[in-house]
């Protein structure tokens, strides 16, 4: 038990963490909500507290993630700065768990490391203000990796409290949190590989020395086997392993891709996205440099594999570097394994979602290399005020990003919503996202339906969406003759795409067709369009316009 001093002590810490979320974040807190935001909020709407389970792509079975949002819901009905203060709130007992783990491992290192308390601090400080962790705290769909993770620290904290003192109550404890993350997100089911990789570091550095090598097998079997109940219970409950996108895209894995995605991944998870004009160099060196990467990072795991079983099996190790690093670097791959099929952009913040839980073993990890490092003090610290400086200033420009986001998905909604009441209504195109943060990928009639304008309209048809770079990026639409039209975007850079599969040269639907497609510009003929009873809009410059011409 903690003793009461200590237990104020970290009372007041994770207070801290708190109040230090709540001002990294203070930019992105208003914002509007986005794409799936607006599906999952009406499926709780229409269905309860598990009224998504099993909706879209297949089915997810997520129930920890219903009853967060029913719970939302029923405190702030239809306003989004309270699920942004749930978000934020977890993002923070999330950075304080990093706090925990830094300093529990960290101790077991058996090494004489001078302020391990500072050390474990600006772990989770670190984890705190990752610019790569906005898509996650930012958008409110993004909260799936927020719990997913926030169970599997507090199971890894619960099992290095059961390594420590060897009660049956902590690996209780951490296994039903492990099967809490799997009912969170399906992406942890690696976990069981971080706690085998555990075991056998804490077999290399002699301290269960005493036991057979096969012994190790034991705890990771044990997670195993809740894993195997997991599965079971999700087939029970939605009818299938998989679900989601199913097996060719969840479990696409391609040798030079998976270089390419484990590359942008470590880059990503200290680097905001970087600026769009860099896309074109990334593009021209990408297949020689990945194909030279892939060959070299099979080359460094042989040698340490090949020096592993030599140095670290045979005798005991030592040196400046903690051996700690090696089992941090190893659990950042993986907890990687499971979204390699999905990747990060590098110019965007699409994707950063999947680097959350990783990010973990990476802001240890470069807090006890810079450590190991600089063994002056006062350089440390310099080097760790910049960092947070940096950390900071991109944090915050991420934000912004989603911010502005969520003000095109209001105005959006707001000028329909002035709209007067029309049988149909077609809208030309919409922005699928801005820098990567989703406005209207998905979710635009449950936005409809969700904030009244549900009883204006039959049907609602959405032409294409396109993505964004600046909110005030213009379109262009004119008249080529009777229900035909030139839609162009004026923006190069930017690119057309369809809600459901890619636009080729001609795309025919019953209620239009596209001819002569490319990448920014298309012609546009409505085959059944009545402008007595059907309204027709296109976005332009942050807001739909109603088309008059």
């Amino acid at each position: 038990m903690l003793s009461k001093n200590r237990a104020l002590n970290y009372s007041v810490l994770l207070l801290f963490f708190v109040l230090l979320a709540v001002v990294a974040y203070t930019n992105a807190i208003n914002s509007f909500f986005l794409s799936d935001d607006f599906d999952l909020i009406s499926g709780i709407c229409g269905s309860g507290p598990f009224g998504v389970w099993s909706r879209t792509h297949g089915g997810y079975f997520r129930p920890f993630i219903s009853l967060s949002l029913f719970l939302d819901y029923k405190l702030w009905g239809l306003n989004p700065t309270g699920y942004h203060f749930t978000n934020i709130f977890i993002h923070s007992l999330n950075s304080f768990c990093v706090f925990l783990i830094a300093f529990l491992l960290i101790n077991r290192t058996q090494l004489s490391i001078k302020g391990i308390w500072g050390l474990a601090l600006f772990s989770g400080f670190i984890f705190l203000i990752l610019p790569s962790h906005t898509e996650a705290v930012a958008w409110i769909s993004g909260r799936t990796d927020l719990i997913a993770t926030f169970f599997c620290l507090s199971s890894f904290c619960t099992y290095l409290l059961y390594k420590h003192y060897s009660k049956i109550s902590h690996l209780l404890i951490s296994l039903l949190l492990f099967m809490s993350a799997l009912l969170s997100k399906e992406s942890v089911i690696t976990y069981p590989l971080v706690i085998l990789s555990y075991e056998f570091y804490g077999y290399i550095i002699n301290e269960d020395n005493n036991r057979n090598p096969v012994q190790i097998l034991y705890l990771p079997l044990t997670y195993c086997i809740l894993l195997l109940l997991y599965l079971s219970i999700r087939y029970v409950a939605i009818g299938a392993i998989v679900g989601g996108y199913g097996v060719p895209v969840q479990h696409y894995f391609e040798f030079l891709r998976i270089f390419e995605t484990l590359t942008y991944y470590s880059a990503r998870t200290f680097l905001p996205y970087l600026p769009i004009e860099i896309k074109p160099i990334l593009l021209s060196v990408k297949p020689i440099f990945f194909f030279f990467a892939g060959i070299a990072i099979l080359f460094a795991v042989a040698v340490f594999l090949i020096k592993s079983t030599r140095r670290y099996l045979l005798r005991r190790i030592h040196g400046k570097i903690p051996k700690i690093l090696y089992f941090l670097i190893v659990g950042f791959f993986i907890s990687l394994v499971p979204v390699l099929p999905w990747g990060v952009s590098m110019t965007e913040t699409e994707g950063e979602r999947f680097i959350y839980l990783p990010s973990l073993f990476s802001s240890i990890l470069i807090v006890l290399l810079l450590h190991s490092i600089l063994q002056n003090k006062r350089y440390l610290v310099i080097l760790f005020i910049c960092l947070s400086l940096f950390f900071g200033g991109t944090l915050y420009r991420s934000n912004e990003n989603w911010r502005e986001a969520g003000t095109i998905s209001k105005n959006i909604l707001e000028s329909i919503r002035r709209l007067g009441n029309a049988d149909r209504l077609f809208i030309i195109n919409l922005p699928d996202n801005l820098n990567g943060a989703f406005i209207y990928r998905n979710g635009i009639r449950d936005a409809i339906r969700l904030f009244g304008s549900a009883d204006k309209f039959r049907d609602v048809i959405v032409v294409s969406y396109h993505n964004i770079y600046e909110k005030d990026e213009a379109v262009m639409v004119t008249r080529k003759g009777l229900d035909m039209y030139s839609v162009v975007l004026l923006n190069p850079q930017t690119y057309f795409m369809s809600a459901v599969i890619p636009i080729q040269s001609t795309f025919v639907t019953k209620n239009f067709e596209i001819l002569d497609f490319r990448n920014n510009k298309y012609d546009l003929w409505l085959k059944d369009f009545d402008s007595r009873s059907d309204k027709l809009l296109f976005y332009s410059a942050g807001r739909v316009i109603k088309y008059l011409g």
